[in-house]
């Protein structure tokens, strides 16, 4: 009775307020001003507890306040050290579950910090409209994706003088251009080529979110000769397909290469491939070994 006595304000019409029963409308308000103030307690929170970089985790929990009149904030720190934005919702009065979702690009601090997963700390804070907090950790495992290099080629010849007479600056200049698969929007992309000669190039620098590779290698007629195996389309050197009828009067040549490509991660793929060369510059690529 105090307190409704000392606080409480009649806004109802002048008169016997036990006729009218205005002057209950605001009781609760100056019951909850005089008492201390409650803090709120999360008491649930969930995260899915393993994703691939570029997925989205499902983030769900709960929380109490004594204070039924109370408003809340809440704020979400998701431990994305590529994305440092903060998730920020005010709830309606009387709400006390919250749902949320957030996408991790990469597995960790991009670009690459060379490990195969890392563990993001998410951090959930609850804020009253009087100040008082409660805040609550989880964590999910982010792991980083390996990139697939598509099991298919391009290979173009391009005839550097071809008047072969054994000087090595005339040959062919070969060129291997592909793709490949990595969902990591956020990683960086290195490759190696290695002939089957023995002989390892690198591959031209591939720009972020690019998902083509390409690779060049002049030959002269000396190495061609020397280093790779000559084959006779005579001799029927695929049992299921012989090559193609132009290049039955050319001078074929088999080429290997293993081609690797490595994110800034530590994922890896590596792929072989073999194709055919003539020395008139024409091509013959069978399908992937």
């Amino acid at each position: 009775y105090d307190i409704l006595a000392e606080t409480a304000t009649d806004i109802g019409a002048p008169g016997n307020d036990n006729v009218t029963g205005a002057g209950l409308i605001n009781a609760l308000d100056a019951v909850s001003s005089a008492l201390p103030n409650n803090t709120p307690n999360i008491v649930e929170t969930s995260v899915t507890s393993e994703i691939e970089e570029n997925v989205t985790v499902n983030l769900t929990g709960a929380f109490e306040d004594l204070d039924l009149g109370d408003t809340h904030t809440l704020e979400i720190d998701w431990g994305d050290p590529n994305d440092e934005n903060l998730t920020m919702l005010e709830l309606v009065p009387g709400e006390r579950e919250f749902e949320f979702t957030h996408t991790y690009q990469d597995d960790g601090l991009a670009p690459g910090n060379e490990t195969p997963s890392d563990t993001a700390t998410i951090l959930v804070k609850v804020k009253d409209d009087s100040g008082a907090e409660d805040t609550q950790s989880v964590e999910t495992l982010v792991k980083n994706v390996e990139p697939i290099i598509d099991p298919t080629i391009d290979v173009q010849v391009t005839v550097i003088d071809d008047n072969y007479d054994g000087d090595d600056n005339e040959g062919l200049l070969i060129t291997i251009e592909g793709s490949f698969l990595d969902p990591g929007n956020l990683d960086l992309h290195t490759g190696t080529v290695r002939w089957s000669d023995g002989l390892s190039l690198g591959m031209d620098d591939i720009a972020l979110g690019d998902r083509t590779f390409s690779t060049s290698r002049f030959l002269s007629e000396n190495e061609l000769e020397d280093n790779f195996p000559e084959i006779d389309n005579d001799d029927n050197y695929s049992p299921d397909e012989n090559f193609p009828g132009e290049l039955d009067e050319d001078d074929i040549y088999k080429l290997g290469v293993n081609i690797s490509l490595e994110d800034d991660d530590m994922g890896m793929d590596t792929k072989p491939f073999e194709f055919f060369v003539s020395e008139q510059g024409r091509t013959f690529i069978p399908e992937m070994l």
